[in-house]
């Protein structure tokens, strides 16, 4: 019985571990990933999110400088989501971004499935 309970408990850290740290697998998990990466300043993190044609447009504009503007330099407090809304392979995320300044900004983000997983297609 020990054992048991040992490994349940065992098996759901290990869930909420990979859980955090991927940020799950949906496309608001991914939208959150991408920009709270860039928002440390880890830009090859964040493009990992990123479907190829527009990874190509933005190392093609200088990807710090495009980070940096979205970021406001690494000032990012917090993303809301606002709404998230999927069909079959496409996504779009509507998020709110709070700044440590006080302003916010709303995006909607454009996402489809690549291989099995979320990417960020357009801006």
């Amino acid at each position: 019985m020990r054992s048991a309970v040992r490994f349940g408990l065992a098996f759901s850290m290990l869930a909420l571990v990979l859980n955090g740290c991927g940020g799950g697998n949906s496309p608001s998990a991914v939208v959150k990933a991408t920009f709270s990466a860039a928002n440390a300043g880890k830009y090859s993190e964040a493009e990992k999110h990123l479907a190829a044609p527009m990874l190509q447009t933005i190392q093609g504009m200088g990807s710090k400088n495009m980070w940096d503007g979205i970021t406001k330099n690494g000032t990012l407090a917090s993303i809301e989501i606002l709404r998230e809304e999927q069909r079959g392979e496409g996504a779009s995320v509507s998020s709110r971004f709070h700044y440590k300044d006080g302003s916010t900004d709303d995006q909607t983000w454009s996402l489809k499935k690549d291989n099995g997983k979320w990417v960020i297609e357009q801006f």
